[in-house]
């Protein structure tokens, strides 16, 4: 057997290890931009206030909200029946219409003071409150907070705002009212799953990060064609980018296909996007740079219009410039220091740990990441591709 043959024979275990590693880069990749957008725009207040503050502004949500308050105020109050009562018998029958004209023009009024500044100050207000409040109680101590385990996103001024603005009819007095627009979210017997989640969600948007890159560098420095490893690399950020984007087109749909009010629908589907946004803009960004990469790779390969690019490009002077020099001479002294350059970061890791106070499964995680980046980084540096070798 040749020794091309040997080479290859012996570097299955090459292509198997480095396929693992970008599976599960690819994987903690995924897990890193869903945990970091959570820690971000839902866990973080400033973040969480920056995406529904400005909701009650969009017309198809204000009209949502109208809608909401209107049926509670009219279901409550039985205005066509006062109406009706109020009506000479002979007028009853013009208690409908009177009813439909009155309701109109209430949603009109509410849906103005909805997109008002005074409106704006409650709803923030309102969020604010809701949103720290499930944050405290995820962040309690466990056998706390399973009696108070209710957050409340309470817009009980509305109805009085839209009531005040609308005349204060007797029709629509009325002061137990106003309860009817707090919305509730019950925890009750969710609380250690809320705390879990929360948890898990910080640990992953911190840890995860150095874990894709990690096992990326990893994939990388033990791959028998480096090249290839990259291609394959770009292509499954590629090929998972667009699996993601179309699974959230599915889901969405699912979604908001439940919700058969069409006023409620289109509030939805503005809730969503507000949400969804700034996701799909990063697995976008995450997609561009996979693009990138796989274009970068090709460029480097050994095809014969690849060659010619790079000639008529110049590239292939840069063999004879200083910085390749440099370059080659980094690599001769990282071959020769390669054992002692893992061995000390292998001692700057073991003193990084005895030197915190405490210790979590996050932070060893990372710290774990860097030393395995490290060791990779020395790898790739120090020794060639063994298919480049011959």
């Amino acid at each position: 057997m040749s020794e091309g043959r040997r080479k290859k024979s012996g570097s299955w275990w090459r292509v198997l290890v480095s396929t693992l590693c970008i599976v599960l880069s690819a994987a903690a990749l995924v897990g890193a931009l869903a945990t970091r957008y959570i820690a971000r725009n839902v866990l973080d207040t400033n973040g969480y206030l920056a995406i529904v503050g400005p909701l009650p502004d969009n017309p198809q949500v204000a009209a949502a909200l109208a809608q909401f308050t209107t049926e509670k105020i009219f279901d409550a109050a039985g205005t066509q029946k006062a109406i009706k009562d109020f009506l000479p018998p002979r007028l009853g029958a013009l208690a409908s219409p009177l009813d439909d004209t009155l309701r109109k023009k209430f949603t009109q009024t509410a849906q103005t003071f909805i997109q008002s500044d005074a409106f704006s100050a409650i709803w923030t207000t309102a969020n604010k409150t809701m949103q720290k409040s499930l944050l405290r109680l995820a962040e309690s101590r466990e056998g706390q907070g399973k009696l108070a385990a209710i957050g409340s996103l309470d817009l009980s001024r509305l109805p009085a705002g839209v009531r005040e603005r609308f005349g204060n009819s007797g029709l629509l007095s009325g002061q137990g009212q106003d309860k009817l627009s707090t919305i509730q979210i019950n925890l009750h017997q969710r609380v250690e799953r809320l705390r879990t989640t929360v948890r898990a969600v910080k640990a992953g948007a911190y840890a995860l990060p150095f874990v894709a890159i990690a096992l990326l560098a990893a994939a990388v420095a033990v791959a028998y064609n480096r090249r290839r490893v990259l291609l394959a690399a770009g292509t499954a950020l590629l090929l998972l980018g667009t699996a993601l984007l179309l699974a959230f087109k599915i889901a969405s749909g699912n979604l908001l296909g439940e919700i058969s009010n069409a006023a409620y629908r289109s509030a939805a589907q503005v809730v969503y996007e507000a949400f969804y946004s700034d996701l799909r803009q990063r697995i976008v960004i995450a997609m561009v740079l996979a693009g990138l990469l796989i274009i970068l790779t090709i460029l480097a390969g050994p095809y014969g219009w690849a060659k010619r690019l790079r000639d008529s490009l110049g590239l292939s002077k840069l063999r004879q410039t200083k910085p390749h020099s440099w370059a080659l001479t980094i690599r001769a002294l990282a071959a020769k220091a390669e054992p002692w350059l893992d061995l000390a970061g292998l001692a700057l890791t073991i003193i990084w740990l005895l030197a915190l106070p405490a210790l979590t499964p996050a932070t060893l995680i990372v710290i774990l990441s860097i030393l395995l980046s490290f060791a990779s980084l020395v790898h790739i540096v120090a020794r060639p591709s063994p298919a480049g070798i011959s």
